[in-house]
């Protein structure tokens, strides 16, 4: 896997910067704080998004990753995988709460490649992509194996076993059997399940069957329930047949009334039709004659019209009406001569309009004049008025001036206590005013004070209030550390000894069971030899038995191939003949000597040779129980190590704890009383002041009501000296208002005068249009005379042309009469031969009907009727008969089902609960074969670690102090000394643990890689800032144990470090920088070589 580009937008110390990360081993550096392992971190967060969060120790929450100030952040994240790309976008808004609290969710998480048909979006779906199928881990994987973080170098060194095991198993794979186990056990546990199930239904199903009416009698019922439905059908078929031959009749009958029915109704819907078209046959003959009727009206109308018409031809003296051709003819000569006559009354009526208007100007003219004229006489005399009126006023002004003046010189006088010999002027006004402002500067100065000390006032009370909830606060804390004493003292500190007494009365019960198990070994056991037992003796043991046990086995094997040959002997001297040559040899057999001696003798060896594997076989058995009692004592005193080194120790400890806690909280009581004490000191001390300020505060405020009463009255003062200045401007005011008023009278005279000659020159004019208008009037009535005349012809014109209007109408609807009276005529004549047809049909259905007595017919068919609904009746009884016959045979029916089916049920619950058991069984030992599995994978991997990271250490390490790292069945790490002294790697320096760790984690990089056969697929080897606690000859080695790493086929490495011996064992270099006056970070990628290692098969 290699890391292509990272493209960051204010993620943390990131503003905006994008960075190519070249491939072989690339140093990040630059200075404390510049951002370079947020760089590294912005890569982890790229792949794992907000699950990085979980394994970032110094993340709390995502907003954390956001720069401050900023409400978003994106990371663009691109890494290619078998020559596959991929990029990652991964952007967070952040949102704050109305109480100012910051928090991030993820906005955008999208996955792209040139292999996806369509990008993977949602932090489910790509994080399911990347952990499953290209990265191949999840983030906690991740940095257990190739990004070891800052601050977190000794990770798997201070996890505990069960966390470390964890973590390992999941980097190796082994987790996947977990599951499998899992699996086989809630497997087993559904089985048992099953078995129990089974057995309580059967147990049920048996009390059900125990239930239930006997089986047999509900056969022999059913039989006879089955005769008796026979008979009762059968019945049922012969008064069905009897009924079938009643319905037959009674449908004769149903016929025969049904068309007497239909014909009497066919007779009477003719008899209607004929009598419908008897009354049309009418209606056309009056509907004939008021069309006739009409049609004689209108040619009376019209020959009236045509009288009224030389009527008016006789009235027209120069036009002709005698026609209606002639009539429009004179309406259109009438019309141009009304036309004419219009034009020129218009003409004149316009010119006695024109002079009318000018006459209506002239006296509005003089009107309006007229109106000025009243208008300037009132001016006149109103401006006299408000004359007179002001040079009252100003007089009143002076006297109301001299009285102020002397108002406010006695005020002053007084505010500033002058005596009679200094005279008060305007400009002692500023005198006053200085005054005033000092008064009023005091009285501020005064109130800030009383606002400064009631403000301490309260500041005091507060801190009383506190004081006192403290009080109370110690108060309560005092009762209830004294409860917690109690409590311990009466049920924890007792339970704890109680335990520690039952614990080692287990132990010892423990020691004693291990020490008659270890008798038979010849061993002694006691509570501190339990360790030496397990790590020596036993072992010494176990070795002991293995050798006798090789013995055993090795005379077991030699005997039953002894017993073999033998057998095989025997068998060949079974097929010989009497005197054919030995088997063996070859040879005659010698005289006195048979085949049957060499049997016997053959027989006694084979038992010698059984009895001694027998025997062989016995002492096989022995040791085998041996080592099974050996197994049992190591599981023993296994056991009470582990009772006394961590029940008993533990609970131990407990005790002491509990004891410390009563110590602790009994100093912590006579602490709280000791603060209680002095926080009433400091109450009462703050009541003293609270109360000296109080006094101090009602003192100026008397002092501060005094200088109020004399501002008021400076205020006063000023007052008059403003009253005065209003009274000498209005008093100035006035007098320019009476002059102004003087120069309007005289222009308002000078004014009237104007226009009284102006009226007399309009009077003038008025007259003079009179006589016009009174010439242009004559004129305009000659011109509407004509006017009429020529209108008065048109008239009698249209009347006449109306008349030949209504007289074409009348002749259009006489023609219309005519056709309805033809077409009338005409119907009359279909309607005479339909009633001539009806007639007949009339005739011929009442010769059908002849004399057929219907209400004969319809009594047969009521009888009939009746007697079909007794039958009817005594049918369905038989029926009900057979249904209820039926319903109980069904039930019974239902019963035996019921019966057999509990039977079988009975019985697959039998197989079922057997099923069950013998699942339990096999899940049982797929279980044991996972559980094996998982453990010889385990042992190997651990091999092959343990290998490695001696090597790795071995590299790194350039003291002698340790001869060798072992690795136990649970990953946990020893260091052997070189005095043979085991130690743990929690014991070890910083710097030994630093180193240990790396050589641990590359370890665990290389044996990943080659279980897995994919070096080249991981993700680069990520180290952030690994040189704590190292001296420089260690960070020396280390630029060594890059340049191995680089052998394995690994991509890429990135180092962050401020360490720069390591610069030289980099290709590449990145640079970090921070800009201080944004403080942003900057990066710049620098190529120092172009060179990459040849990649080697391993170590050995």
């Amino acid at each position: 896997m290699r890391i292509k580009r990272l493209y960051l937008e204010n993620f943390q110390s990131y503003s905006n910067d994008e960075v190519e990360f070249p491939d072989g081993t690339v140093f990040i550096r630059g200075d404390i704080g510049s951002g370079k392992s947020t760089l590294l971190r912005a890569i982890f967060s790229g792949l794992f998004q907000t699950n990085a969060k979980d394994v970032t120790p110094d993340i709390e929450s995502l907003d954390e990753l956001v720069r401050l100030g900023e409400e978003s952040a994106r990371i663009e994240l691109t890494f290619e995988v078998d020559s596959v790309e991929y990029t990652i976008e991964w952007g967070l808004t952040v949102d704050v709460s109305e109480s100012g609290n910051r928090s991030a969710r993820t906005t955008t998480c999208k996955l792209t490649s040139p292999d996806f048909e369509e990008p993977e979006e949602g932090f489910s779906d790509v994080q399911e992509r990347i952990q499953t199928d290209i990265v191949q881990m999840d983030a906690e994987s991740f940095v257990n194996s190739v990004y070891v973080q800052q601050n977190d170098i000794r990770r798997l060194l201070t996890a505990d076993t069960d966390e470390r095991k964890r973590i390992l198993d999941a980097l190796l794979g082994l987790n996947k059997l977990d599951a499998y186990i899992e699996r086989m056990e809630n497997a087993r546990g559904a089985a048992s399940s099953i078995e129990r199930q089974a057995q309580q239904a059967q147990e049920t199903l048996r009390d059900q069957l125990r239930d239930k009416e006997d089986e047999e009698d509900l056969r022999q019922r059913k039989q006879e329930i089955a005769t008796e439905i026979e008979e009762a059908r059968e019945e049922v078929n012969k008064k069905e047949g009897t009924l079938e031959k009643w319905e037959d009749a009674k449908s004769a009958l149903q016929e025969d009334i049904e068309l007497y029915e239909e014909r009497e109704d066919r007779r009477k819907e003719i008899e209607g039709q004929l009598e419908e078209e008897q009354n049309k046959q009418r209606e056309f003959k009056k509907e004939i004659r008021r069309k006739q009727q009409k049609q004689n009206e209108k040619g009376d109308k019209i020959k009236q019209l045509r009288d009224e018409i030389n009527g008016l031809d006789a009235r027209l003296n120069e036009y002709d009406v005698g026609t209606a051709e002639a009539a429009e003819e004179a309406h259109d000569t009438v019309s141009e001569a009304e036309l004419k006559a219009e034009r020129q009354r218009t003409e004149k009526e316009a010119a006695v309009k024109t002079a009318q208007n000018k006459l209506d100007g002239l006296e509005s003219d003089l009107k309006d004049e007229q109106e000025d004229l009243e208008t300037a006489q009132a001016e006149i005399d109103e401006v006299e008025s408000e004359l007179n009126k002001a040079r009252s006023n100003l007089e009143e002004q002076k006297e109301a001036l001299s009285d102020e003046l002397r108002h406010r010189n006695e005020a002053t006088a007084s505010f500033l206590d002058i005596g009679e010999e200094e005279e008060v002027t305007d400009k002692t006004e500023a005198i006053v005013e200085s005054r005033v402002e000092d008064l009023d500067t005091q009285r501020e100065d005064i109130g800030t004070d009383i606002g400064k000390k009631e403000t301490n006032i309260d500041n005091k009370q507060n801190r009383i209030d506190e004081l006192q909830s403290e009080l109370k606060e110690f108060e309560e804390k005092v009762a209830d550390t004294e409860e917690e004493i109690e409590r311990l003292h009466e049920q924890d500190l007792p339970t704890a000894e109680d335990r520690v007494e039952t614990i080692e009365e287990k132990l010892d019960r423990q020691v004693k069971e291990a020490s008659e198990i270890a008798s038979e070994f010849g061993l002694s056991v006691s509570l501190d030899s339990l360790t030496t037992v397990r790590d020596e003796h036993i072992g010494e043991a176990r070795s002991e038995l293995a050798s006798k046990n090789e013995q055993v086995v090795k005379a077991v094997s030699d005997a039953s191939a002894t017993i073999e040959r033998i057998e095989e002997r025997l068998e060949d001297y079974d097929h010989l003949k009497k005197d054919e040559a030995c088997p063996l040899c070859g040879q005659d057999v010698p005289d006195g000597h048979s085949h049957e001696d060499r049997r016997e003798e053959l027989r006694e060896q084979l038992q010698q040779a059984r009895e001694e594997r027998k025997e062989a076989n016995q002492r096989e058995e022995t040791l085998s129980e041996k080592e099974s009692r050996l197994g049992q004592l190591d599981d023993e005193i296994c056991e009470a190590i582990r009772i006394r080194d961590g029940e008993l120790t533990e609970s131990r400890e407990q005790v002491e704890e509990i004891e410390q806690d009563i110590a602790d909280l009994e100093k912590e009581i006579d602490e709280l009383k000791r603060e209680q004490e002095d926080t009433q000191d400091k109450i009462d001390e703050l009541r003293s002041e609270k109360s000296d300020l109080k006094k101090e505060v009602e003192t100026l405020r008397k002092k501060q009501a005094s200088l109020k009463e004399q501002v008021e009255t400076g205020t006063n003062v000023l007052d008059a000296y403003e009253t005065v200045d209003e009274i000498r401007d209005a008093v100035k005011e006035i007098e320019t208002s009476v002059e102004r008023k003087q120069e309007d009278l005289n222009g308002a005279i000078a004014e009237k005068e104007q226009q009284e000659q102006n009226i007399e020159e309009i009077q003038e004019n008025i007259e003079e249009q009179k006589t016009r208008i009174s010439e242009k009037q004559n004129e305009l009535e000659e011109a509407e005379e004509y006017r009429k005349q020529v209108s008065n012809q048109k008239s009698f014109i249209e009347k006449a042309q109306e008349k030949y209007e209504t007289i074409a109408d009348l002749e259009r609807d006489m023609n219309s009469l005519q056709e309805d009276i033809e077409h009338a005529k005409e119907r009359w004549d279909d309607v005479v031969e339909r009633i001539d047809e009806l007639e007949d049909k009339l005739n011929d259905l009442e010769a059908k009907l002849g004399d057929t007595d219907i209400e004969e017919l319809r009594k047969e068919k009521t009888q009939m009727k009746e007697n079909i609904s007794q039958l009817e009746s005594l049918i369905e009884d038989l029926e009900q008969q057979v249904r209820e016959l039926e319903r109980e045979r069904t039930k019974i029916k239902g019963e035996l089902d019921q019966i057999s089916d509990l039977k079988e049920r009975i019985e697959r619950g039998e197989r079922r609960e057997q099923w069950g058991d013998n699942l339990y069984d096999e899940l049982q030992q797929v279980k044991t074969t996972y559980e094996e599995v998982k453990a010889n994978l385990r042992k190997q991997n651990i091999a092959l670690l343990e290998k490695h990271v001696n090597n790795l250490f071995d590299e790194l390490y350039q003291n002698e102090n340790y001869d060798k790292i072992e690795i136990g069945e649970n990953y946990e790490m020893l260091l052997e000394r070189s005095t043979g002294e085991i130690m743990s790697p929690r014991l070890t320096s910083g710097g030994e643990g630093a180193i240990l760790n790396l050589a641990l984690r590359a370890a665990i990089y290389r044996l990943v890689a080659e279980k897995e056969a994919r070096a080249g697929q991981l993700p680069p080897f990520i180290l952030d800032e690994p040189t704590d606690g190292l001296d420089s000859t260690h960070i020396r080695e280390l630029s060594e144990l890059i340049e191995l790493i680089r052998q394995w086929d690994v991509p890429q490495v990135f180092l962050v470090s401020h360490e720069d011996e390591l610069f030289d064992a980099a290709e590449n270099e990145i640079y970090v920088e921070m800009d201080p006056a944004t403080e942003t970070s900057q990066t710049e990628v620098r190529i120092t070589s172009g060179a990459a290692p040849t990649p080697v098969e391993g170590d050995d």
